[in-house]
């Protein structure tokens, strides 16, 4: 329990300092040759921010491995975040492409299910392929790209030319633990990020009340992706 709540802290103050130099970038003034060389320092930092914290974090569930011997090798292991986010990208790119696919036929589609099975209700199968698409890409996509990362962290870029961070990735256990924690942790407490009850006044306490959600809705979401940088440091 204690190195859990040693990695979500890891990883609160991780991104916390990259949505820091974020906001710091998107207020710089491209206005000249030296804001863009501001803007593009900070580019390199946000990426060398997450890169650590992801790193650090997903090896700190190591037994082996103290946190400070974790975070000393998170530091050259914070450039696989980019490998990792390529993989994502291609799942991403893939899955967008087969939903916009399955847009442009959906008239097709209830056709053929009502032409083949007499089924005039049709809603239900069009949010089936919805989730189908999720899993796909929040499960799959997500599993593989902490696969890579961890197969570069734990055994160096040379990893990435054997299979095991594929076989890994794509593990039912994996993908069960990894779909579940992005659905239940990240994905449905994010829903209520708008909410507010009708009967709060438009006061301190309107306040208070968004700050203790967007806080309890952040927190919940780095203990689920504490979890899922969890698979990434088992090996199948």
């Amino acid at each position: 329990m204690r190195l859990a709540l040693a990695i979500v802290a890891c990883l609160l103050a991780g991104h916390t300092a990259a949505a820091g130099l974020f906001w710091a970038l998107v207020n710089v003034p491209e206005s000249n040759l030296l804001m863009l060389a501001l803007s593009a320092a900070l580019v390199v930092l946000i990426v060398a921010a997450l890169g650590w914290t992801e790193a650090t974090a997903l090896l700190s569930w190591r037994p082996d491995l103290t946190l400070a011997e974790a975070a000393r090798r998170g530091l050259g292991a914070a450039p696989a975040v980019i490998a990792a986010a390529a993989v994502f990208g291609v799942v991403w790119w893939a899955t967008a492409r087969a939903d916009a696919w399955l847009a442009a036929r959906a008239g097709e589609i209830d056709a053929w299910l009502i032409a083949t099975f007499e089924l005039t209700r049709t809603a239900w199968a069009h949010r089936a392929l919805d989730v189908a698409l999720f899993l796909v890409r929040y499960a799959a996509g997500v599993s593989l790209a902490v696969a890579v990362l961890g197969a570069v962290a734990r055994d160096g870029w040379r990893a990435l030319t054997r299979l095991g961070w594929l076989r890994t990735g794509l593990s039912r256990r994996h993908l069960g633990l990894v779909g579940a924690a992005m659905t239940l942790l990240v994905f449905l407490p994010l829903q209520g990020a708008f909410w507010r009850p009708e009967a709060l006044p438009p006061n301190a306490i309107e306040i208070a009340f968004a700050a203790f959600k967007l806080g309890a809705i952040f927190l919940v979401a780095h203990v689920g992706w504490a979890l899922v940088l969890w698979t990434g440091a088992q090996r199948t």
